[in-house]
């Protein structure tokens, strides 16, 4: 193990142009003493060539000689860790910071009982147009270990962009082997539940949203590798994992009332994506998984708006939705993109 370097962890799948804004925004990162690892499950050699033509002394590549889905391949880029501290990102996101990597270092060195650390965030769209901020705590924050980082801070890992973990446990043991929409989710379970975790206020990472991520697939029934579900109840089902292993003497209800605020939300987004019929037999397995979301009348209105309401209409109440967060946000928003703008060109300074 190298003492204080940083393994930033990628598994990769066929986003090349993706993949080269990720490693400019690794490249201009202010802490020296770190490393870029991909793990590619691609079906061509696209991503491979992109590393090869980089050619960043500070890049480790393995290429699967099966596809390994992305559990396992997530599984496989962490083993491959050997720094003190591991950043996770998908293939898709970036730092939109140059010093994300020393604000987890300094978390994780000033409080040596933090297991897991994560960050507000920016959504981005495929042109790099910043269109959101993900608030997730409202100053730096301490969480004890067990309850407080469950009700806490647990639920951030459902986006793997910013999961920093202190890399000292068994990830055989704690990592799933079957096929999840969020492997990530249950180690960070085990994490938070053997230590203490940490949030930082500021935003580092951006999530990018495009139609080609594993949620929307599983949202249409499109399953990849057989095991993904829908991922509201695949919480629940990560929820009850937990609380049989660590005894945990409180209920999935703090989980249902942060899901039920989300998905009430998402609902006009989904209804778009994949229609009436699926949001319906969607959303009835999520009422039928929680007494809370059953009796939610937030989650009732969003449901009969999304069912009731032709898709034109739908589409308008989103941007004038959406309008309104980017108004809220404009002066971060403003910020991050100029910020953006800037880390993700190459070392010679042209945009990518």
């Amino acid at each position: 193990m190298n003492p204080g370097k940083v393994c930033v962890c990628v598994p990769a799948y066929d986003r090349p142009e993706m993949l080269t804004q990720l490693i400019h925004t690794f490249s201009k990162q202010d802490y020296a003493n770190k490393e870029l690892i991909v793990s590619d499950d691609s079906p061509n050699d696209r991503v491979q060539r992109v590393v090869k033509d980089l050619a960043d002394p500070c890049i480790k590549y393995i290429k699967n000689s099966v596809n390994l889905g992305l559990t396992r391949n997530s599984l496989q880029v962490l083993k491959m860790a050997q720094g003190s501290y591991v950043i996770l990102l998908g293939d898709d996101d970036l730092f939109v910071s140059e010093h994300a990597i020393s604000a987890y270092v300094h978390v994780f060195e000033k409080h040596p009982s933090v297991m897991y650390v994560n960050s507000n965030g920016a959504q981005f769209s495929n042109e790099l147009r910043i269109e959101n901020v993900y608030r997730y705590f409202r100053r730096d924050t301490l969480f004890h270990s067990g309850e407080e980082s469950m009700k806490g801070i647990w639920t951030t890992a459902i986006n793997m962009s910013g999961i920093g973990v202190r890399n000292t446990l068994d990830l055989d043991r704690l990592y799933p082997h079957e096929h999840l929409l969020f492997p990530q989710l249950e180690h960070v379970g085990h994490l938070i539940n053997r230590g203490d975790s940490y949030g930082i206020a500021s935003e580092l990472v951006g999530i990018r949203a495009h139609p080609g991520q594993l949620g929307y697939r599983a949202i249409k029934g499109e399953l990849i590798k057989g095991g993904e579900t829908h991922g509201v109840i695949e919480l629940f089902n990560i929820f009850r994992k937990l609380q049989s292993q660590y005894d945990l003497d409180y209920s999935d209800d703090f989980l249902a009332r942060q899901l039920v605020n989300r998905y009430s939300m998402n609902l006009l987004k989904e209804r778009l994506i994949v229609g009436r019929r699926l949001v319906r037999a969607n959303c009835e397995n999520f009422r039928l998984a929680s007494p809370r979301a059953k009796k939610s009348l937030k989650l009732r209105i969003s449901y009969y708006v999304s069912q009731i309401m032709p898709r034109g209409v739908i589409r308008l109440l989103r941007f004038l939705y959406l309008a309104m967060v980017r108004w809220r946000h404009r002066q971060a928003i403003a910020a991050l993109g100029d910020s953006l703008s800037k880390i993700v060109a190459d070392p010679h300074g042209r945009y990518q």
